[in-house]
Order: C-alpha cells, then sequence, then structure tokens
C-alpha cells in the first residue's frame, strides 16, 4: 500500500453539526451578556477569516477539499466558524 492510497476522511452526524451551532449560538450570546462586545467582535471577524482561507484558499484555489453530499460551502462555513469563532474569543 503506498501513501497516496490513504485517503483522510471526516464524516459529521447532522447532530453533532447542530448541537455545534446550538453550543456557538450560546456562546456568542456570553459576551452581549456580559457587555464584551469586543470579544464578540473579533471572533466573529476571525471566524470570517477562517472561512476565507479555508474555502477560498485551500478549497477554491489548490482543490485540496472534496465532499461527498451536501455541499462544501456550508460544511467549510460551519467548521471554519466555529474553529475561528471559539479560538479567538
Amino acid at each position: 500500500m503506498d501513501v497516496s492510497d490513504v485517503i483522510a476522511r471526516r464524516e459529521f452526524m447532522p447532530t453533532y453539526i447542530w448541537l455545534d451551532v446550538a453550543f456557538l449560538i450560546g456562546f456568542a450570546a456570553l459576551p452581549v451578556w456580559r457587555r464584551k462586545y469586543m470579544m464578540l467582535l473579533v471572533g466573529l471577524v476571525m471566524g470570517g477569516v477562517y472561512s476565507a482561507v479555508d474555502y477560498g484558499a485551500f478549497n477554491l484555489l489548490t482543490h485540496s477539499r472534496s465532499i461527498s453530499g451536501g455541499s462544501m460551502f456550508w460544511v467549510l462555513l460551519w467548521m471554519s466558524v466555529s474553529y475561528g469563532f471559539t479560538n479567538f474569543s
């Protein structure tokens, strides 16, 4: 078996995605509740930056990502905003 025969895959159940989205909404509500608006702003901006790099550079320019079923844009948007928002807030 050659190394080029190995394909790294991740599979996300829809329940996992919806639970993560619910967590992100709750997490985004915390800085609003505590009046920490800069935390919310930086988290949202960096979620957008992660999305632009992940979808724009890694997907559109290099074609290094693929998905079976569903929309690549929405999956990468969810993943990038999730990582970008939680990492920088």
